[in-house]
């Protein structure tokens, strides 16, 4: 059972490096490519604007790293196991010798794990280059500005009563991204990327509003004691990793009850 668990894990890395080897690539160097597109817009800013521009640039890395992130995270389990449901490619899923839960482990480890991992350090090695080749236009790389703050980039103010995200790369973390994909990958049939986006959107508005709606009832001394420790960081991680574990409970009972 664990040897044909094996070749069968160890296949499915194959085929991922295959199909989507190439997009994982030129997603992760990323920083190398936008920087290339700055540096040749750079060449007709004015010489007086030029210190500006890529100041502007080095605000501009951490945006570029949320939306990658979150759209990579999200989109590839998507792009690597939609097939589950496609009446042609599916049979063939269903029919490969392995049990449900051999392939419910295998998707968890290359679409949460494996490849989000290799991703991250694809993408921060890349910025580090970038950062080194050219510390005068690029300033600080990412990993020295998410290593000096908290891990989910929330900081509690205590003198004005509220919550800052600092930085936005880790706000949603990886493996909850992750298994919404993978989620989506089976729950939807047709357009699984945009339905997948749409409902993830909707949950954090829907999850916004009731989170403002049950604050407003806190008593502010409460409220205040809480934030001014690791609560708010414990209880975000918390929710995220509940919402985590109901995706991929969802996506492991598709894989068994699978309808093509």
């Amino acid at each position: 059972m664990k040897k044909r668990f094996l070749e069968y894990f160890i296949n499915e890395l194959k085929d991922t490096a295959r199909d989507q080897g190439l997009v994982i690539l030129l997603t992760g160097i990323a920083p190398v490519i936008l920087f290339i597109i700055h540096l040749m817009f750079s060449l007709a800013a004015r010489p007086e604007y030029i210190n500006t521009y890529w100041e502007n640039y080095h605000n501009w890395t951490s945006l570029y790293a949320t939306v990658i992130f979150m759209l990579f995270f999200l989109i590839f389990p998507i792009a690597r196991y939609g097939r589950i449901t496609d009446s042609r490619k599916g049979t063939l899923f269903t029919l490969l010798p392995v049990s449900a839960g051999g392939k419910f482990l295998s998707a968890v480890l290359i679409a949460v794990v494996a490849v989000p991992c290799a991703f991250m350090a694809l993408y921060f090695a890349s910025d580090a280059l970038v950062h080194f080749v050219f510390p005068a236009k690029a300033g600080s790389c990412l990993f020295e500005n998410i290593s000096g703050g908290p891990v989910l980039g929330i900081e509690s103010s205590e003198t004005e009563n509220s919550i800052n995200v600092t930085n936005t790369i880790f706000f949603l973390l990886p493996f909850t991204v992750s298994s919404a994909g993978l989620a989506g990958a089976v729950m939807f049939r047709k357009n699984k990327i945009f339905m997948t986006i749409m409902t993830c959107t909707a949950l954090l508005f829907l999850f916004g509003w009731l989170a403002i709606t049950i604050l407003d009832d806190v008593d502010p001394e409460k409220w205040r004691s809480f934030i001014s420790g690791s609560g708010v960081q414990w209880t975000w991680a918390g929710i995220q990793t509940v919402f985590s574990i109901i995706c991929l409970t969802y996506f492991s009972v598709r894989l068994r009850h699978i309808r093509l």
